[in-house]
């Protein structure tokens, strides 16, 4: 029965959250790289951060760039400030049709399941304190495409049950997103870490850009990878066993 299926847009909504563990990880990796413009993902950013540092290439990781405060001790903080993510379309989106209330709820889920990673060990608190860092995160520049809905799908009674639990998976694509992401320090505001990654690649012809269209599933593994590996590489660095 329907009921008992995950929705496609839950798909949706959870994959696309698979970025920001992803993220959150590379944040914490101190590697080496040359610095890079703001075009080195093939487009300027979104606007998200503000200003942007020297970001540099993360060379484990496709498409992403970093930059990390030199001498950073991420130890020294024991408390996260986690900010209700933003999700922001693409202007040349082919496909706009997001409702409010399904932004809202990719903003949620994207908040709960990061946060869901770091309770326990890691209090998450809402004001400003000594020791607790804020991590401000959103997924820019969301390039989406709609698919084209099958013969059954277009009579009433299809439409009834498809249209109402596809909104962001089963009848939506996912071609390309980006997530940018800064940790700073709560208290102080001092910018300790910036990380920008970009999953999947629309055509581009000016540049010779071949489209590498990612999807939702493909999102969601990485979510599941690197959301553990925020909280051990947190654990390691309090010494935690």
């Amino acid at each position: 029965m329907p009921s008992q299926r995950t929705p496609p847009r839950s798909r949706g909504i959870n994959a696309s959250l698979a970025s920001a563990a992803r993220l959150m990880f590379l944040v914490l990796l101190l590697v080496g790289g040359l610095a890079v413009n703001a075009t080195e993902l093939g487009r300027t950013f979104s606007g998200f951060l503000g200003s942007y540092p020297p970001l540099e290439p993360v060379p484990e990781a496709k498409n992403t760039l970093r930059w990390v405060k030199p001498g950073l001790d991420i130890a020294e903080y024991t408390a996260v400030m986690l900010d209700q993510p933003e999700i922001l379309i693409a202007p040349s989106s082919p496909h706009k049709g997001v409702s409010q209330d399904e932004l809202k709820a990719l903003s949620e889920t994207f908040h709960e399941i990061v946060a869901a990673k770091l309770e326990g060990g890691y209090p998450l608190v809402s004001r400003p304190a000594p020791g607790v860092f804020r991590l401000r995160f959103a997924l820019t520049d969301v390039y989406m495409k709609r698919k084209s809905l099958k013969p059954w799908q277009l009579t009433p009674a299809g439409l009834g049950v498809y249209g109402l639990k596809s909104a962001l998976g089963g009848n939506i694509s996912l071609v390309e997103a980006t997530v940018e992401a800064e940790l700073l320090d709560s208290r102080t505001g001092d910018r300790l870490a910036v990380v920008v990654f970009r999953q999947g690649a629309k055509k581009d012809k000016a540049t010779g850009q071949k489209q590498e269209k990612t999807s939702w599933k493909e999102v969601e593994k990485t979510m599941a990878q690197f959301a553990t590996a925020i909280r051990e590489r947190l654990d390691a660095a309090h010494g935690a066993s």
